[in-house]
């Protein structure tokens, strides 16, 4: 008698502490069976196997095919930062940013000051160049 084999090529996982233990439990519910590490390159799988003769093949099959779609359909919130900015990134966005920005203001500001200061004097020089002129007539 033959046995019909099934395998599958996955990757475990190593970052969590963990990780590996939980996913393997998860294939093994399925009937699968941890059997050797494959390495291409840098990537390493690990191939599971499990019987294709075992009772209620179909219906664990099934189970599994749907179990893996709704999780390939889990979405994932990333964060903008894995991890906080430190006190040194923010004093350089402090330096780079912030500061020139009160520079332009203050100079933008004050420039608005002087042309309006400039412009009120040329203003009372022309009433009095308008005096004269009506003066004359």
């Amino acid at each position: 008698m033959t046995t019909n084999i099934e395998t599958r090529e996955v990757h475990l996982g190593w970052s969590e502490k963990g990780e590996r233990e939980r996913n393997l439990k998860v294939y093994e519910s399925f009937g699968w069976k941890y059997t050797q590490d494959v390495h291409r390159g840098r990537t390493s799988y690990n191939v599971l196997a499990r019987d294709m003769d075992m009772p209620n093949y179909r219906l664990i099959k099934a189970l599994d095919d749907k179990y893996f779609a709704l999780k390939a359909q889990k979405k994932v919130y990333t964060p903008i930062y894995d991890e906080p900015i430190n006190f040194l990134v923010m004093f350089l966005l402090l330096i780079l940013f912030v500061f020139p920005l009160i520079i332009y203001l203050v100079f933008k500001g004050s420039q608005k000051a002087r042309i309006q200061e400039h412009n009120a004097n040329l203003e009372k020089q022309m009433e009095e160049c308008l005096k004269e002129a009506r003066a004359l007539l």
